[in-house]
């Protein structure tokens, strides 16, 4: 592990860390990997591009084989997968798909000479390449809420919450809208057995439905759930 870049959602700072030369000659990545786990351990829910595929495997590797604990249980949210299972875009490359929805673009990282830069020592190199990571993050970040509202699988954010009114089950919003048709009847979400009232959030535009069946009679509608599966 050269360098890693993280935020927590909607805040302006971003975190990193980098090998310094001397680490990186040695090859010696215990201390970044260190202050990264310290990170994750506080994290509920990870979100990055390919996150399921390359950088838990990695870091869970560089843990390892540091002999370091994994950190705190934690869900994630992969764009890539989500790219692939709600779209049908030309590429679901970081970039590509950074490009179509219009925000934040990936850095260049400069190509081979930078990464043989990083391994050698290269202060620069490793200075450039930590830039290019926090770049990413933003990238990331902007592309995971272009995205948001499609992600079925999201995890439900409203059970970290202590409250007993009704919040988005993507955004952890108050401000969701019970939705109705031009009769002033509720909208349903259909399944082969049951129906659900469903809603929009204001905030995400996320939609979801009550947890419990609307046949059942009981005002459970502050508990929230996908509208699919």
């Amino acid at each position: 592990m050269l360098s890693w870049s993280a935020k927590w959602l909607f805040d302006t700072e971003t975190y990193s860390d980098v090998l310094t030369p001397e680490e990186s000659k040695e090859g010696t990545d215990k201390r970044i990997m260190e202050s990264l786990w310290e990170f994750i351990d506080h994290a509920d829910i990870l979100i990055g591009h390919n996150i399921n595929g390359f950088d838990v495997q990695k870091m869970n590797t560089r843990f390892v084989l540091n002999n370091i604990m994994p950190p705190s249980p934690y869900q994630t949210i992969d764009t890539l997968y989500a790219a692939r299972k709600n779209f049908a875009f030309t590429s679901n490359k970081l970039d590509y798909l950074c490009k179509q929805f219009g925000v934040s673009q990936k850095a260049d990282n400069g190509g081979m000479d930078r990464w043989m830069g990083c391994m050698d020592g290269n202060p620069n190199d490793l200075l450039e390449m930590e830039k290019y990571n926090r770049q990413d993050i933003v990238a990331s970040e902007e592309l995971y809420l272009a995205m948001r509202p499609y992600i079925k699988s999201h995890p439900n954010v409203a059970l970290y919450m202590d409250s007993d009114e009704p919040l988005c089950r993507i955004c952890g919003s108050k401000s969701i809208k019970w939705l109705y048709d031009e009769k002033g009847d509720p909208k349903f979400y259909y399944t082969s057995v049951n129906k659900y009232h469903v809603y929009q959030c204001s905030d995400c535009h996320g939609h979801g439905r009550t947890a419990h069946s609307y046949y059942k009679g009981k005002d459970r509608s502050h508990i929230t759930s996908p509208v699919a599966r």
